[in-house]
């Protein structure tokens, strides 16, 4: 009588569902845990990416609402100081900033950025500038997390103007 009442017993227990939602989320809830918290970091991270991005168009806009002047009379325009606006407008060091000139002579790059093309050929002159940062993750474990063991991404932003 007693091996009756048990097995019965049992497979009430086994039929049983209270309890079964807490058990599964008691299962899941740290891996929702750890996307939500990776989420969030990469959201930032991107966030960081973007004002980058954006600090690096605002310099190459410079030229346009405050064009540089000649050097001394000598005709030469210094642009050097659209490091600085980047740097200030990323929120970096100067030397984390790089400009480059470059010329084009019919769409090839030619020589030094103050040289002339030929009467014949299409000139372009551009300005770029690149900026260069890190994001620091809040959460340095995953898929994100450098293999050094750091927690610091590498972050950069390039922009380019023709300006002639």
């Amino acid at each position: 009588m007693m091996k009756i009442g048990g097995s019965m017993r049992l497979r009430t227990l086994v039929r049983d569902q209270k309890g079964a939602s807490a058990v599964e989320l008691g299962l899941i809830a740290p891996f929702l845990g750890f996307l939500v918290l990776g989420i969030t970091d990469l959201g930032q991270g991107l966030a960081a990416q973007f004002e980058l991005r954006q600090a690096a168009h605002r310099a190459v806009e410079m030229i346009s609402v405050k064009p540089p002047t000649a050097d001394g009379g000598t005709g030469v325009v210094d642009y050097e100081y659209l490091r600085t606006e980047a740097a200030n407008a990323a929120g970096v060091d100067v030397e984390d900033v790089t400009l480059t000139k470059w010329l084009q002579c019919d769409g090839e790059e030619a020589g030094s950025y103050d040289d002339e093309c030929d009467s014949d050929q299409e000139t372009a002159r551009y300005i770029s500038i690149e900026i260069e940062s890190s994001y620091e993750l809040n959460f340095p474990t995953g898929p994100l997390a450098q293999a050094d063991g750091s927690s610091s991404i590498p972050i950069s932003a390039q922009a380019s103007v023709r300006i002639q």
